[in-house]
């Protein structure tokens, strides 16, 4: 047993190693931390992950989280189990106070099962905010649209033109939106039953919302008349 952790300490040890460059005269050593959270993660038997635009997080778990708790615990939930339990990533396996606090915050026991990065932890939070962003346009819209007297909800826009304020309040977000998160493109999707808004950011495009066919036309003109464009020319 004993000759196992040492093999195991070891090939963490030598991964965690080749990480790091070459060394100037005084100069310390340098270890990235995806190495050094593979290395937390091998000596603590936890399994490393990371987490990127393509993990499956659970929104409402990140929600009853939130992103500043999030990011100062160095933890991310990664999925609810069948018991109830919750499952998280953390940076530091070693800080046992993390999960008592967890607990606290979400009202149910909480498992200590993965290591992941900073990096990573932030890319959660980043994700959050997204959300919370994206459901903040549905309400301003809505809100909007009940103070002007047009439709009150989002999923309500077949009379609306391109010239009513929820289409205009959308318009704006979106590109907005685009701005705030780097993305290179806009893509407007008609589906069979939906609109769906992806944007492109690092050569990926992301599904980032969904909105209702009816939606499309008044859209589209809205981005035509912001473009300096003809809405009658197709």
């Amino acid at each position: 047993m004993r000759q196992r952790v040492l093999e195991n300490f070891s090939s963490c040890l030598a991964r965690a190693l080749l990480a790091t460059r070459t060394l100037e005269e005084g100069e310390q050593p340098y270890v990235d931390e995806v190495s050094a959270a593979y290395f937390q993660a091998r000596l603590h038997r936890k399994e490393f992950i990371r987490i990127t635009s393509e993990t499956a997080l659970d929104p409402e778990l990140l929600k009853a989280l939130g992103s500043e708790r999030m990011i100062r615990l160095g933890a991310v939930p990664t999925r609810l189990d069948s018991d109830e339990s919750v499952v998280f990533a953390v940076v530091n396996p070693t800080d046992h106070t993390v999960r008592d606090e967890l607990e606290v915050s979400l009202g149910r026991p909480c498992r200590i099962e993965q290591v992941t990065t900073k990096g990573d932890v932030h890319r959660a939070a980043e994700r959050l905010r997204e959300i919370s962003y994206h459901e903040g346009i549905r309400v301003s819209i809505e809100s909007e649209a009940a103070a002007e007297g047009e439709a009150a909800d989002v999923e309500e826009l077949e009379s609306v033109s391109e010239m009513s304020p929820p289409i205009m309040r959308l318009a704006n977000a979106i590109v907005e939106g685009a701005v705030l998160q780097g993305a290179s493109d806009i893509h407007v999707e008609p589906q069979e039953k939906e609109l769906v808004l992806r944007y492109r950011i690092d050569g990926t495009c992301e599904i980032v919302d969904q909105f209702p066919r009816s939606a499309i036309a008044p859209l589209v003109n809205r981005f035509k008349i912001m473009a300096g464009l003809d809405i009658s020319e197709h």
